[in-house]
């Protein structure tokens, strides 16, 4: 909502709150607004405040911001581009840091899209490739009408093979 900027204590107060989730927090994503375009000042401004002890992914919905500026910015903070699978969005498979982390929105039918094995197959190869580098890599399916994201996140865990992990279990 504060789109990075007059943060007042925001940043703090979140983390805060978020404490008691450290031991089962791998990531934290930061989602940007489609309508905010490419700001490199507001983004250096932003990463420099965030607590080292997180890992963090920032994932940009407007074209602006995938360049190699912003890249750049990135990688010196060690934050994770978060590559996205969406109408919206050009896929952008550039890698920042020593994990990587994708989202998959859905395609044609945007939330209620059901992918396909030709649809996954470049993300599929991506995430094998850096897995073989010891990478780790973090997906999710955002495409829950008719429930779609399970079966879509079973069908690439069986075409990245014995890279993909079964999710973490819930504590007893």
């Amino acid at each position: 909502m504060k789109k990075l900027t007059k943060l007042d204590g925001a940043v703090t107060k979140y983390f805060d709150r978020i404490t008691a989730l450290k031991k089962r927090t791998a990531v934290v994503l930061w989602q940007l607004p489609p309508f905010l375009k490419k700001d490199a000042d507001r983004l250096e401004r932003f990463l420099k405040i965030l607590p080292k002890s997180y890992g963090y992914a920032v994932e940009f919905r407007h074209p602006s911001w995938l360049d190699d500026e912003i890249f750049s910015i990135l990688r010196k903070h060690r934050i994770a581009h978060a590559s996205v699978s969406s109408k919206g969005m050009p896929m952008n498979l550039t890698v920042t840091t020593d994990f990587l982390y994708i989202r998959f929105h859905g395609l044609e039918a945007g939330s209620a899209h059901d992918y396909t094995r030709a649809e996954l197959e470049p993300w599929a190869a991506h995430i094998r490739e850096h897995a073989r580098e010891g990478k780790q890599v973090y997906a999710y399916f955002n495409n829950d009408i008719n429930v779609r994201a399970p079966e879509n996140a079973k069908m690439l865990m069986e075409m990245v093979g014995s890279a993909a992990v079964e999710p973490m279990a819930e504590a007893a």
